[in-house]
């Protein structure tokens, strides 16, 4: 029987060890690509449904410090260049990321930032029953967002004036 040496019986457990830590990282990064993939998949078989999750998200944060319309569920969309908004007066104040909840029956058009969970800026929404705060207050338009688009949609908002009675 051959007799093992000193320095193979040492070399045994740190290669086991190192294999074994090896293996564990591997299935992390492997199970984090995992979930990425089914993220991105749900999103693209059911963009509705992703969309309502979202909307029940932001409205269950936002519910707690601010009266939102009741009966509605809203449109979300994402800010994702500010620098295409910025000459709009809704998002003078937002940044890449902010959540937009357009509430259309409502007639109101909110601006969350969900990394402080504040919001941003109110406005509503031209075009629909809500009551404007005074009679020659600028409204401002935010177009519906269609339901059944997996990709984010650019929001344009533009300034108008309604007419004096």
């Amino acid at each position: 029987m051959e007799e093992v040496t000193k320095t193979e019986k040492g070399k045994k457990p740190v290669l086991t060890i190192a294999l074994g830590i090896l293996t564990i990282v591997a299935l992390g990064v492997a199970g984090f690509y995992f979930n990425k993939y089914q993220k991105t998949n749900k999103i693209l078989t059911n963009p509705e449904g992703v969309n309502a999750e979202e909307a029940k998200k932001l409205t269950s944060k936002i519910s707690k410090f601010y009266n939102l319309p009741a009966g509605e569920t809203p449109n979300v969309a994402t800010v994702l260049d500010i620098e295409k908004l910025k000459d709009q007066p809704f998002f003078k104040d937002a940044k890449n990321g902010d959540k937009v909840l357009i509430y259309q029956k409502a007639g109101l058009a909110i601006l969350y930032r969900t990394s402080t969970n504040k919001i941003v800026n109110v406005s509503p929404v031209s075009g629909s029953p809500a009551p404007s705060a005074a009679p020659n207050a600028a409204e401002t338009q935010v177009p519906v967002l269609p339901k059944q688009s997996a990709k984010p949609a650019e929001i344009v908002v533009e300034p108008s004036t309604t007419p004096t009675q």
